[in-house]
């Protein structure tokens, strides 16, 4: 669904921004669901482009689920880190480090990793190049700047009813910006995992699941 990745054939940088992202979803959840307004799920980055919808496209949709994002406009990423980020894309060397990030070192960690592990071992070879992740890195970079910033204020405004899901142990968008999130959209809600790091709403499958579900069965 977003420029650039997958099947997609679009190669223009310009498009690899929060703005085109947020558009590209948009315009396809239109196509898919043109009489009723959708539930959205979005995961890290894809929580990105979830809150984003709600400040510019709350109309759209219906409810939100956001898992183990972050409100924009920090520059969280240095211009050396984004350099780094982008050599490790282009050589295919980030593997072992975002394995690392997704799932803590501990029991409960590692058997969730168990799990991821023996699933992607009976899927599809994911096509995704080292190019099209480096696309995926712009809009990273992009949501570090002014373009999250315009975002993060604007969480405030954002009327569909938002659950979010994060991992306690996340150490690449910490807990704290999930609680920001929190305290900026009204009547949003919270599920923590104690041990769960990046991939906490993987880790925790099936009782995400469940919370998703009686988040979705809520009366308005």
């Amino acid at each position: 669904m977003y420029r650039g990745i997958g099947g997609s054939t679009d190669s223009d940088p310009q498009n690899y921004t929060l703005a085109s992202y947020t558009e590209s979803i948009v315009d396809f959840l239109g196509v898919v669901s043109p009489h009723v307004k959708p539930d959205i799920l979005g995961w890290s980055l894809g929580g990105f482009v979830g809150l984003a919808i709600g400040v510019y496209y709350s109309d759209a949709v219906n409810r939100i689920v956001l898992a183990d994002t972050a409100p924009g406009g920090y520059g969280l990423a240095t211009d050396s880190e984004q350099n780094e980020v982008s050599s490790m894309l282009a050589t295919g060397s980030a593997g072992e480090s975002s394995v690392e990030i997704a799932y803590p070192d501990t029991p409960a960690g590692e058997a969730g990793l168990c799990r991821f592990l023996t699933y992607i071992q009976v899927m599809p070879k994911d096509p995704t190049t080292p190019e099209q992740l480096m696309r995926q890195a712009a809009v990273d970079f992009d949501y570090d700047g002014e373009a999250g910033q315009e975002v993060t204020m604007g969480m405030q405004n954002i009327t569909n009813p938002v659950l979010i899901i994060a991992g306690q142990q996340d150490s690449l968008l910490p807990i704290s910006y999930d609680i920001e999130i929190l305290d900026a959209i009204p009547g949003a809600s919270l599920v923590e995992f104690a041990d769960a790091g990046h991939s906490a709403i993987l880790q925790n499958a099936l009782a995400s699941a469940a919370e998703i579900n009686a988040f979705l069965s809520l009366v308005d």
